[in-house]
C-alpha cells in the first residue's frame, strides 16, 4: 500500500509540469480536502478518471490493475516526451514498473481477452441475427401457404354450401312435386270410382 501511495506521490510531482488545463468538477471532493490538488492532477492527465456520476468515490481502494494502468500511461507519457521527468524521478517510476511489470501485462491481456469476447459476442449476435432472419423467411413462407391453404378450403367450405343448398332445393322441390303428383294420382282414383259408380 505505501508503494502505492509512493507512486501516486511520484505521478501527481510528474504532473505537475503538464497542468494547464481547467480544474475538473469531483462531485464529492472538497476543494480543501488534503487531497484534492493530487487528484485534480491525475484526473486531468488521465491517470484516473471519476465515474459516470461524477464521483470521485476517494474511500474506495485502489484494484493493482487500476493502479497499473496509471502506471503504464504515465510511462508511455514519458517514453513519448509528452512528460519530462528528472533522473530520481524515472528511476522511482522505473523501479515501480518493473515490480507491477506483470500487471501492466495482465492488465493488457485482461483488454485483449476482453475485446476478444466482445468480439465472440458481436459474431455470435451477427448468427443469431442470421438465424433469426431465416426463420422469419421460413415462417412467412409457412404463413403465407397456411394462409393460402386457409383461403382454398374457405372456398370449397362455400361451394359446399351452395351445393348443399342446391341439395335442399332440389330435394324441396322432389317433395313438392311428389305431393302434387299424390294428389292428382287421388283425385284421378276418387275421379274413375266416381265414373265407375255412376256407370253401374
Amino acid at each position: 500500500m505505501k508503494r502505492i501511495v509512493g507512486l501516486l506521490a511520484v505521478i501527481a510531482f510528474v504532473c505537475i509540469g503538464s497542468m494547464n488545463a481547467q480544474a475538473v468538477e469531483i462531485k464529492d471532493m472538497s476543494p480543501s480536502h488534503w487531497a484534492y490538488n493530487s487528484v485534480q492532477k491525475l484526473l486531468k492527465n488521465g491517470y484516473l478518471a471519476l465515474y459516470d456520476d461524477g464521483t470521485f468515490r476517494e474511500d474506495l481502494p485502489v484494484s493493482r490493475v487500476v493502479f497499473a494502468a496509471a502506471v503504464s500511461k504515465l510511462i508511455d507519457q514519458i517514453q513519448s516526451g509528452e512528460i519530462n521527468a528528472g533522473g530520481t524521478d524515472v528511476q522511482a517510476i522505473q523501479k515501480l514498473s518493473t515490480e507491477f511489470k506483470n500487471d501492466v501485462s495482465d492488465y493488457e491481456s485482461r483488454v485483449e481477452a476482453l475485446n476478444a469476447k466482445l468480439k465472440n459476442l458481436d459474431d455470435s449476435r451477427a448468427v443469431t441475427e442470421k438465424d433469426l432472419s431465416s426463420m422469419m423467411v421460413k415462417f412467412e413462407d409457412r404463413f403465407d401457404k397456411v394462409d393460402s391453404e386457409n383461403r382454398q378450403m374457405r372456398d370449397q367450405l362455400s361451394t359446399v354450401r351452395e351445393d348443399v343448398k342446391a341439395l335442399n332445393a332440389a330435394i324441396q322441390k322432389e317433395r313438392k312435386d311428389r305431393k302434387t303428383s299424390q294428389t292428382m294420382m287421388w283425385i284421378g282414383i276418387v275421379a274413375a270410382v266416381a265414373v265407375g259408380a255412376a256407370s253401374n
